[in-house]
């Protein structure tokens, strides 16, 4: 295909408008995307041609794109960001991703993979160059997600099995090929998406370009947790034990489920890492375009269940689901503001928004798993029972050696969500038939939780199973081959407040909170402040349930119940009088036993009836 040919493409207007009516896209996009195809062409054919010094690079062809279509954007920053992105993309195609950011990869492969694909078939009087560049406009339609998930799903797993086919050799018939694939290589690609992606859009860090290439290869490392998540569900879909896991090939209704439940919002890193492939992460995420992947970013800029944003753990946080992304606001950690559950239920009870809880429990140096919950129902006390079910977004989730994500089951029997109460007086129960102390989430029954952190935060339970969310542990053993227990200590806690539109948003969560915990507070002082008299006639006569002053009802009418000899000594029955006694030496003042009546130690041991005065 000939310059002129490609260019044609271009400057029939019919063609432009026919094209914008079928893509997704802006004029402005179209035109970039085939000045990219047209670049991408030209690299390819010299490269088939044996011209290796007019091979043009990926990098190369961003280059001349933003010289010819630079993006619009009132930010000064923006003006100087092009160098830099243009190196950060050298770095992508060399050690990230060779395999994907390849001139020919983009011109060939991707519309050969994304074809079968198409919602629709192309069947228009076109010559073979047009056919060619609705193929690639398609597959690049598809990896920016304008054509939704599914096809994003589905490119990835196409684009292993493809690697997958090219690198094994050509077998007889009678070889039996494994069904599916390899749960590392569907991970591998994922994950170096995800990081490609973070890479290009954070502008700012140039860390990565600057450090050694050991540190970079280790931080590429395939995140073992994803692997054996993605593993044991190929072991739950095909019955076997989680012990030939290893094993298992992975099929595609097993990788279409797990990633759209365990890791959702992986494809978000994929639709990211391509708009700024071509667009450069300058432009603007449109209408039609899906968010950019947001991992956590705590606003103090300290956390203590990670060092850095890329770390597995808030990567992990941010492909699971998109209200665990963004800002972090921290309302409580054990590490600042000590362990203390009184402090922890002071933090939840003063916020009214969505927040995210992370335990971190005590137990094998090596074994740093966290485990925690997220709710958009705001905590308040459970003097009357269970709350946070119906019309609340919740779910609970789990970082360890594996990685999964429990979500609601929806069952007419779970509804124990949430449960928040560190009061112990009787008081405190009424219209409370649950005794439970501390707070749980989740569970099978008001007294049986699935999370339960004690007062003390110590022999804390976690359980595998209960009625309100699907079941899995939520730790693990702190050996392979040991068996977890459900008792565990908190070593750390800490609670945030996620998934806030702005920084005045979480401002005005914190006042309701504290205005609600302002007038708890008032009316636990007021119900403090008891007349003493009132109190002690309500015991008297029985208002408050109490065993003071029962002995008289049961001494009452009895003509056997008759007083100690002693004054002050009590009463007895006079049948069985007691043979020791409590009493005080007025000599001394020391307290001893002395002995009243005439009974024997048979006597005591066999008729504990004694009564004692109140005075």
């Amino acid at each position: 295909m000939t310059m002129t040919q490609r260019m044609t493409i271009e400057k029939d207007a019919t063609d432009k408008e026919r094209l914008l009516d079928n893509f997704p896209v802006t004029e402005w996009e179209l035109d970039r995307l085939m000045d990219f195809y047209n670049a991408c062409v030209v690299s390819t054919t010299n490269s088939k041609e044996g011209e290796d010094g007019n091979t043009i690079l990926l990098s190369q062809i961003c280059q001349q794109l933003e010289s010819r279509h630079p993006v619009v954007n009132d930010d000064d920053t923006s003006k100087n960001t092009s160098a830099f992105w243009v190196k950060k993309l050298q770095h992508v195609e060399r050690d990230i991703l060779p395999d994907v950011a390849s001139p020919q990869w983009f011109c060939q492969d991707a519309p050969k993979l994304v074809s079968p694909l198409l919602p629709y078939d192309i069947t228009l009087d076109k010559t073979p160059d047009m056919y060619r560049a609705f193929y690639f406009l398609e597959a690049m339609v598809s990896l920016l997600g304008r054509r939704g998930t599914r096809f994003l799903i589905n490119f990835m797993y196409d684009s292993v099995v493809e690697k997958q086919q090219q690198q094994q050799q050509p077998t007889g018939e009678d070889d039996k090929q494994p069904v599916g694939v390899e749960a590392d290589a569907l991970v591998d690609l994922v994950y170096r998406h995800v990081r490609a992606a973070l890479y290009l859009q954070d502008t700012a860090s140039t860390a990565t370009i600057e450090s050694p290439k050991e540190k970079q290869s280790a931080a590429l490392q395939t995140p073992k947790p994803w692997v054996v998540s993605l593993q044991q569900a190929a072991a739950s879909a095909s019955g076997t034990g989680n012990d030939s896991t290893s094993t298992l090939h992975i099929a595609r209704p097993v990788w279409n489920e797990w990633i759209q439940t365990t890791l959702s919002e992986s494809t978000r890193g994929l639709s990211t890492f391509y708009h700024c492939i071509l667009f450069s992460p300058s432009h603007p995420f449109g209408p039609t375009s899906p968010p950019p992947l947001s991992l956590p970013h705590p606003d103090c800029g300290q956390h203590g269940f990670w060092n850095h944003p890329s770390d597995l753990l808030p990567l992990s946080l941010g492909c699971m689901s998109p209200v665990l992304g963004g800002n972090w606001y921290r309302l409580y950690s054990s590490h600042w503001d000590g362990l203390s559950f009184l402090t922890l239920q002071k933090a939840l009870l003063g916020y009214v928004g969505p927040t995210a809880m992370l335990i971190r429990r005590k137990g094998n140096k090596n074994n740093k798993g966290v485990f925690g919950y997220y709710t958009d129902c705001p905590w308040r006390d459970s003097s009357h029972g269970w709350y946070g079910g119906e019309g609340h977004d919740s779910f609970l989730f789990k970082v360890d050696r594996d990685l999964n994500v429990f979500y609601p089951t929806y069952e007419a029997n779970g509804l124990y969500h949430m449960y928040l109460n560190s009061e112990s007086s009787l008081s405190s129960c009424v219209g409370n038939n649950n005794p439970l102390r501390g707070l749980a989430i989740g569970g099978i029954s008001s007294d049986t939780p699935r999370i339960h952190l004690t007062l003390s935060l110590e022999r804390c339970q976690a359980t595998s199973t209960d009625t309100t969310y699907t079941p899995g542990p939520l730790v693990d053993p702190d050996d392979d081959e040991g068996i977890a227990s459900p008792y565990f200590d908190v070593e750390e806690i800490e609670v945030w407040a996620v998934n806030v539109a702005s920084k005045d948003e979480f401002l005005k969560n914190v006042q309701e909170g504290q205005k609600r915990w302002s007038r708890k507070e008032v009316a636990r002082q007021h119900a403090a402040q008891v007349d003493r008299s009132q109190f002690l006639d309500d015991f008297k006569s029985g208002t408050v349930l109490n065993k003071l002053f029962c002995h008289r009802e049961e001494a009452r009418g009895r003509h056997d119940f008759v007083a100690a000899p002693k004054r002050g000594s009590g009463y007895f029955v006079e049948e069985h009088p007691p043979s020791k006694r409590l009493i005080k030496t007025e000599s001394s003042g020391d307290i001893s036993f002395s002995s009243v009546g005439n009974s024997s130690i048979e006597d005591d041991e066999k008729e504990p009836d004694v009564f004692e005065s109140s005075s």
